[in-house]
């Protein structure tokens, strides 16, 4: 009776609370006793109707809506009421390093090397890559993260920019692409969530996956496969290009299908705290 006593707390104080089965996921989240949650984000982006670039975190990282066509599918999303609908060449959403909020993720004046980005996506298509996020122009060698739908081994793969003083081609000081994949195909058509990290060091990362099923309004989504964990061999380097969803910064990986929900913290979170984030889709 006790246990039931505390589930039914649980409900009544859990704030993003939308429906039982969430209440439930932080419940075996946290192993029983206070849920978990996860630190007030740095960029909250929903997507909703109405509110496509609208960053509800209150730090005042709006995006420009550099979409064209049709930005918006009011009726296959995963949270909230809409999803970014990315059907076109060069479709993005786009915000100027120097417009991000201070301390940002590889923001280039001051940014944070570690952070956390947790974003629910849904390809149309898995025969080109396709970026998720990227803070990434490949053109000029402004690389420094970026999180892509990768063609080759259809997995979601984590890419940094790192500096090498010299190349396999004797150039020195050019900053290059170093990536780790997370081992599980990506079925087009299909909801998923993820989460990818990196600590202070700029170097372990941590690449979490979550199913959210084929509904056009997925009730929840659940961990799946093995996370990616590791140690890339050099720091990322933090340089200015713009963040973007949906595209690098020099639109040249273009992302066909959905972007839903997608959240960015400048610090490292825990599993249990990634796991608090994806128990609010789905509600």
């Amino acid at each position: 009776m006790k246990k039931y006593l505390f589930l039914f707390l649980i409900f009544l104080a859990t704030p993003a609370f939308a429906g039982f089965e969430s209440v439930i996921q932080y419940y075996n989240a946290a192993g029983g006793g206070e849920p978990v949650s996860y630190p007030d984000p740095d960029a909250d982006w929903k997507m909703d109707s109405g509110a496509l670039t609208t960053d509800s975190s209150g730090n005042g990282n709006t995006l420009t809506d550099a979409i064209s066509g049709t930005d918006l599918d009011t009726s296959v999303y995963v949270e909230g009421t809409a999803a970014a609908l990315f059907d076109a060449t060069d479709d993005k959403l786009v915000i100027a390093d120097a417009s991000l909020s201070a301390g940002f993720w590889g923001k280039s004046d001051g940014g944070s090397l570690s952070g956390t980005i947790c974003s629910a996506f849904n390809s149309a298509s898995v025969e080109t890559d396709g970026v998720i996020i990227a803070k990434y122009h490949a053109g000029n060698n402004l690389r420094t993260y970026r999180i892509i739908v990768d063609s080759a081994t259809t997995s979601v793969e984590f890419w940094i920019g790192v500096l090498f003083e010299t190349n396999n081609v004797g150039i020195s000081n050019i900053t290059q692409g170093s990536q780790q994949e997370h081992a599980t195909d990506i079925a087009i058509n299909h909801w998923y969530a993820t989460c990818v990290s990196l600590d202070s060091d700029g170097t372990d990362y941590r690449i979490r996956l979550y199913d959210c099923g084929t509904d056009n309004n997925p009730e929840s989504c659940s961990h799946t496969g093995t996370d990616a964990t590791g140690t890339f061999a050099l720091p990322m380097q933090i340089l200015g290009a713009e963040l973007n969803i949906g595209n690098n910064s020099d639109e040249s990986t273009d992302f066909f299908g959905r972007i839903d929900r997608t959240t960015v913290w400048s610090s490292e979170l825990s599993t249990g705290e990634m796991d608090a984030w994806a128990a609010e889709l789905g509600i």
